[in-house]
């Protein structure tokens, strides 16, 4: 079977174990710059070749995930995932088996519904699915957020 090919790609603010999570899947380390690697965290975009077999896909905490257009809806579906955590933050377990198909469909301007339907024989007896509504608020703020876990950078910030 020939391997699918894509280029991995991570953004975002102060690197919180995105440099690492790129390197544990491709084993290409994304910090190019001297200052990264002095710093230990990411400044610049973190990307890397990526060969994936969709046979039979590395275990892991976000499985391995594959997007498709049906009509309008974006479908999404996930397998090879870990059994070493929990569904939910109740604590529902989940297992190797488990399969995932999210479907995104936007109602209207404002409204998204997202469907999830969980499918994992070993853990559950019948497949189940959630729906989870989202609305878009115009004119407001978006609020920060500062996650302290593997923080590596605020003895850097200079104050005034």
């Amino acid at each position: 079977m020939t391997p699918s090919h894509y280029v991995l790609a991570t953004a975002g603010h102060v690197d919180h174990g995105k440099s690492a999570l790129v390197k544990a899947l491709t084993g290409t380390d994304p910090d190019r710059l001297p200052e990264e690697k002095a710093r230990g965290i990411t400044i610049d975009l973190g990307f890397a070749h990526l060969e994936l077999s969709t046979q039979d896909p590395q275990p892991s905490t976000f499985g391995y995930s594959r997007g498709r257009w049906e009509g309008a809806a974006l479908v999404v579906d996930s397998i090879g995932f870990h059994d070493q955590g929990w569904l939910d933050a109740i604590g529902h377990p989940y297992s190797d088996a488990m399969h995932v198909t999210e479907r995104f469909h936007r109602r209207d301007f404002g409204h998204m519904e997202i469907q999830i339907t969980i499918d994992d024989p070993k853990a559950y007896k019948k497949p189940f699915t959630v729906v989870q509504p989202m609305v878009f608020l115009p004119d407001t703020d978006l609020l920060e957020y500062l996650c302290s876990e593997n923080e590596r950078d605020a003895r850097h910030f200079v104050l005034k």
